[in-house]
């Protein structure tokens, strides 16, 4: 059962090595190997997926910690915030607390979207954004129901297509909300996986959780990008459980 907006799309990107890990470095060093220098072509695919907005959280080295003068009053109301509009594509950070300060409301050549929770969020860092003409929309009041941050991002941005472009802690929560239509998989020659290394989709603070549960992939079709890299499309089918105890709020 698709619980996603009708009317939205939600993809994955991913890029990892052959063991199921991310690491770049290998990449890197593939394709200076075949006279690639360091080109990226996850970027690269990115463009050509023509997103409307994509997803990262506050873990992704966006910026530092924000400071405020005081932060002691609650939001009364929470009411979405669209600041000056710079570029048509957008960045959304899930920020649930307001942690993080930005010099302006352009982020990456995109136009940035800060989403946070209406009970986990001062009102004086709202007042922080909006003097940086920064928009901001809220994820329920802990700043974790992605669902209605999508909602919001449709309805009060106009925004329809969304790309996952964080760690895989993020992929896991969309995962687990059954919220994701496609994944695309950028695979790079590799098999040397450590411990410490992260797969695409993977649940850090809860290690029962099965943030699969309920869905399978269908693969759509392969593309090779490089002889060492091929990109791998898959269109996510829902099916019913009798008992997803796997639901769970993930802290960004």
């Amino acid at each position: 059962m698709q619980i996603s907006h009708p009317n939205q799309n939600i993809a994955c990107l991913m890029k990892m090595t052959q063991d199921g890990s991310i690491v770049d470095e290998r990449c890197i060093l593939q394709n200076a190997l075949e006279g690639k220098g360091e080109t990226d072509f996850y970027y690269s695919y990115l463009q050509n997926l023509k997103c409307d907005v994509l997803f990262i959280t506050n873990n992704s080295k966006v910026g530092p910690a924000v400071t405020l003068k005081s932060a002691n009053n609650s939001i009364t109301e929470a009411v979405p915030f669209l600041g000056f509009r710079h570029c048509p594509a957008c960045t959304a950070v899930l920020d649930p607390k307001g942690l993080v300060s930005y010099n302006s409301n352009v982020f990456n050549d995109t136009t940035l979207i800060v989403v946070v929770g209406s009970k986990t969020c001062p009102k004086e860092y709202l007042d922080y954004l909006k003097d940086k003409e920064i928009s901001y929309t809220f994820a329920g009041e802990d700043g974790c129901d992605l669902r209605s941050a999508l909602k919001s991002l449709y309805a009060d941005f106009g925004l329809r297509k969304s790309l996952l472009v964080g760690d895989s802690t993020l992929n896991a929560s969309f995962f687990n909300k059954r919220l994701v239509d496609e994944l695309y998989v950028m695979v790079n020659l590799g098999a040397d996986k450590k411990n410490i290394e992260s797969s695409i989709i993977e649940d850090n603070l809860y290690r029962n959780n099965l943030p699969l549960l309920g869905q399978k992939f269908e693969l759509l079709g392969i593309k090779k990008i490089m002889p060492s890299m091929s990109m791998f499309h898959y269109k996510i089918r829902f099916y019913e459980i009798e008992d997803n105890t796997s639901t769970v709020r993930h802290n960004f």
